[in-house]
C-alpha cells in the first residue's frame, strides 16, 4: 500500500479524488490476504493510519490533522460518513464466507479435509459451544472465532434452515421454526429428550398421508414440562416435512437467501454503533449527496455540515493557534472565528447572502443550525425531479465564502461582496448548464434573471 501511494502525490489531488481512490484501490490492495487470514491488530492499525493520512493529505514525514473521525468516515452515506470501508468488518465479512461454503458445501475436497481433522464443519461453525483442542492452526482457531458469542454470535444467528426432507437440520439444535432454535426455547424440554442430536426426520413418522410428531423423552416430564410439550407440538401441527425437497440453507441478511460478502459486511456496519452523527445532519446529508457538484464540493459540504472545517476557532481547539489576537474572522475581524459565524451571522457573509437572496427572488432565510439552513435552503426547489439541483446555489456560496476567507488568510486578498456573488451566479451556471441541464434552452442571461425558473425546468 506504501508502494502504491508513492506513486500518487496526496497534494496534487482533491479530498473527492482521494475518496475515490480510497474507496477503489487502497481499500482492495489487501483483498487477497483479507480473504484467507485474520489480519493482526497492529496490521489493521497500520493500514487505517495510512489510509488517514492519505484521506486527509499527510504522508509519512508530514502530518495533518484528521477533522473527522475513522469512525464516522467509515459510516455508510446514508448514515452520515464517507463509505470508506471499515476493514475490520471486511475482513470478518470475507472470512466469513470460508464458514458459508464449509457447511453448504460438506463434499468438496478442502471440507473433507478440514472434516477429517477437525471433526464436523457444520458442528464447529454453528454449535454454541466448540472445544478447541492442541494441534489447531493458528488460521483454524481465527476462522472459528469469527462471529461466535464473543463477537456477537452474528454468524450463527444470521443462518435459518429451509425445511425439506428433514435429514439434515438437527431438531433442537439448529433454526428451522422461527426466528430460535427449539433447544433455546424449550430449555427445560431439550434436557429431558433422549434425542439432543435427532434430526427433524427421526422425530415423526407418515401415518396415512399425514405426518405425526413423535418426541422421545428420557424422563418422566412434570406437568409444566407436560404443558410445554403439547404447546410445542401444537406449535408443528401444521408443519410436516417435504419429500420431493432437500434441505437448505438460507442466509437471513440477503434477500435471496444466500451467501455474500457484501451482505455480511453491510450486516457488521450496521451492526455498528449508528448514532455517531445527530440525526437532523444525517437528514441533510443525504439529501447533499443527491445534489450533481464536484465531488471536492459534496465533501466540502459535508464537513461543513459535521461543522469539521479548520476555522480559526477550531485551530484554537487542536491548540495549533495559541495567540487569542489571531481567533478572529478573516472578513470582519470583531467576532471568534467559527463556522455559524463566517458562513452566515458576520456581517460580511449576510450581505453576500442578502444579495443571493435577492438575486433568486425569495424571502431571506435567517440562521439557525447549519443543517436546518440546508433544509430550509433546499425547500426553495419544490419540484421532487429537481433533487440533483436542489442546493446547488447553497453550496456555491459556502464554497464560494470559504475560498475568499482563505485567499484573504493567505493570499492577502480582500474580499468583496459583488465579486464573490457574481462568481456564485457563474460557478451555479456553471455546474448547472454542465451537469444537470444540459438539455436545457435556458441561456446564461436567463440564470442571472431567474435561477429557481431555471431548475424548476429540468
Amino acid at each position: 500500500m506504501r508502494n502504491r501511494l508513492n506513486s500518487w502525490n496526496s497534494r496534487n489531488l482533491s479530498i473527492g479524488g482521494r475518496v475515490t481512490l480510497i474507496n477503489s484501490v487502497l481499500s482492495s490492495l489487501p483483498l487477497y490476504f483479507f480473504s484467507f487470514f485474520k489480519a493482526p491488530v497492529c496490521v489493521l492499525k497500520e493500514l487505517v493510519n495510512i489510509q488517514r493520512k492519505f484521506l486527509w493529505g499527510g504522508s509519512s514525514e508530514n502530518k495533518k490533522i484528521c477533522w473527522v473521525s475513522w469512525d464516522t468516515i467509515c459510516l455508510p452515506k446514508e448514515k452520515g460518513g464517507l463509505g470508506i470501508k471499515n476493514l475490520n468488518l471486511f475482513n470478518q465479512a470475507l472470512l466469513s464466507k470460508w464458514k458459508w461454503r464449509g457447511i453448504c458445501e460438506p463434499n468438496s475436497s478442502w471440507s473433507k479435509l478440514l472434516a477429517y481433522r477437525y471433526g464436523s464443519l457444520y458442528s464447529n461453525f454453528l454449535d454454541q459451544v466448540v472445544c478447541e483442542g492442541r494441534g489447531q492452526s493458528i488460521w483454524w482457531r481465527d476462522l472459528l472465532k469469527i462471529g461466535r458469542e464473543d463477537n456477537g454470535d452474528w454468524f450463527r444467528s444470521n443462518i435459518s434452515n429451509v425445511l425439506g426432507q428433514g435429514n439434515a437440520i438437527r431438531f433442537w439444535k439448529d433454526k428451522w421454526y422461527g426466528p430460535d432454535c427449539l433447544m433455546d426455547l424449550y430449555p427445560a424440554l431439550y434436557f429431558k429428550t433422549s434425542m439432543p442430536n435427532c434430526f427433524v426426520a427421526d422425530t415423526g413418522f407418515e401415518h396415512n398421508g399425514k405426518w405425526i410428531w413423535n418426541i422421545c423423552w428420557a424422563e418422566t416430564l412434570s406437568s409444566t414440562e407436560s404443558d410445554e410439550a403439547e404447546e410445542l407440538l401444537y406449535l408443528l401441527a401444521d408443519i410436516s416435512p417435504k419429500q420431493d425437497k432437500l434441505d437448505s440453507m438460507r442466509w437471513i441478511p440477503d434477500h435471496s437467501g444466500n451467501f455474500s460478502v457484501n451482505s455480511a459486511y453491510q450486516f457488521l456496519l450496521n451492526s455498528v454503533e449508528s448514532n455517531i452523527v445527530d440525526e437532523n445532519v444525517v437528514h441533510a446529508l443525504n439529501q447533499l449527496w443527491v445534489n450533481d457538484v464536484p465531488s471536492k464540493v459534496n465533501i466540502f459540504g459535508w464537513r461543513l455540515l459535521l461543522e469539521r472545517l479548520p476555522t480559526r476557532l477550531a485551530l484554537v481547539r487542536k491548540g495549533i493557534i495559541v495567540n487569542h489576537r489571531e481567533w478572529c474572522c478573516a472578513f470582519c475581524y470583531r467576532e471568534k472565528e467559527d463556522i455559524n459565524h463566517l458562513f452566515f451571522n458576520c456581517s460580511f457573509s449576510i450581505r453576500v447572502w442578502t444579495n443571493i437572496f435577492k438575486w433568486m427572488k425569495v424571502t431571506y432565510i435567517h440562521f439557525e443550525e447549519v443543517w436546518s439552513h440546508f433544509n430550509s435552503f433546499g425547500a426553495l426547489v419544490k419540484n421532487n425531479k429537481n433533487a440533483k439541483g436542489r442546493h446547488l446555489i447553497w453550496l456555491a456560496t459556502t464554497w464560494s465564502l470559504w475560498r475568499a476567507r482563505n485567499n484573504t488568510m493567505f493570499r492577502g486578498v480582500v474580499a468583496n461582496v459583488s465579486v464573490i456573488v457574481d462568481q456564485i451566479i457563474f460557478i451555479t451556471w456553471f455546474w448547472f448548464i454542465g451537469r444537470i441541464g444540459n438539455n436545457s434552452c435556458y441561456k446564461f442571461s436567463d440564470w442571472c434573471i431567474d435561477p429557481l425558473a431555471c431548475l424548476h425546468s429540468i
